[in-house]
This record gives structure tokens, sequence and C-alpha cells, in this order.
């Protein structure tokens, strides 16, 4: 039985398209560069750079996007677990309740039969 559904947070959504689009505009202009100028090893490096550089900076903010995603599931499952938790509670001191009185109520029964062996004893 999963303790929590499966859902996405709406940050995380917006923070995964917006590392696509950094990685996608980034590949375009490192591209561009380095198709563009390729004779030119100055615009070359520079391609280079902003290729690996954008692909880095969506790397991490993918890796924001995994963390907030994985704090709001923690959350959700800490939620249902505690309510879970306070249900068994309840049920457990009602349990414990109702055992007690039979307890007592046994007691009760136990007095009364030992009282009336004592009458049958004099």
């Amino acid at each position: 039985m999963p303790i929590a559904k499966q859902r996405r947070m709406f940050n995380s959504v917006v923070l995964l398209v917006f590392s696509w689009g950094i990685a996608f505009s980034g590949a375009l202009a490192g591209a561009y560069l380095l198709l563009f100028y390729p004779k030119n090893p100055e615009l070359f490096l520079k391609g280079a750079a902003v290729i690996f550089s954008c692909l880095v900076l969506a790397a991490a903010v993918r890796m924001l996007a995994n963390i907030g995603q994985l704090i709001f599931e923690t959350k959700t499952i800490a939620q249902e677990l505690s309510i879970r938790n306070y249900r068994d509670m309840a049920r457990l001191l009602d349990a414990n309740g109702r055992l007690l009185y039979e307890v007592h109520e046994i007691g009760e029964e136990a007095k009364v039969i030992g009282e009336g062996i004592k009458g049958l004893h004099k």
C-alpha cells in the first residue's frame, strides 16, 4: 500500500522545464560559435565553454528541482504517517481501556468467588 501518491510539485516542473531550456539554448549558442567560427580559436573555445557551462547550470537547476521534490514528498509522507500513528494510538488506547475494564470485571468476579469460597469453609 503506497504511503503517498506520486505527484510532481509545480515548482519542480517549472525548474525541470527551465533546465531543459538552459541546456538547449546553451547547446544552440555553443554550436553556433563552434560551427560558424571554427577557424577562430578564441570563439571556438568560448563556444565549448558556453556549452559546458550551460550543461553544468542545467544540471544544478535540475538538482534543485529534485531536492525540492524530495523535501515535498518527505513532508507528505511524514504527515500521512503522523495521521496513521494518531489513529493507531487512538485504537490502542481504546483497546487498552476495554482491557482494563475487563480486568477490573474479572477482579470483581474473583472477589465474589473468593467470598463464596470463604463462606463455604465456615
